[in-house]
């Protein structure tokens, strides 16, 4: 299993390549991962804050999809 460090390091270096425009379609795609309060003003974050969000949303998900997945078994 890759360490967790080395899986954020290779998801920041991944979003570092990313317009801003993708930066917040992606916020926005997995939006309903975040809490309210970070799904306001989404235009309006400086980019560091979009990819920050974007790694929150995927994150979530990620273990939303685990726990799942583990339910299944």
């Amino acid at each position: 299993m890759v360490a967790c460090t080395t899986l954020f390091e290779l998801e920041m270096r991944y979003m570092d390549t990313m317009s801003r425009e993708q930066l917040v379609a992606g916020v926005r795609e997995r939006s309903d991962c975040l809490p309210v309060d970070l799904r306001e003003g989404i235009e309006e974050q400086v980019t560091d804050r979009l990819r920050l969000l974007l790694f929150a949303a995927r994150l979530v998900h990620a273990l939303r999809q685990a726990r799942r997945k583990q339910g299944s078994l």
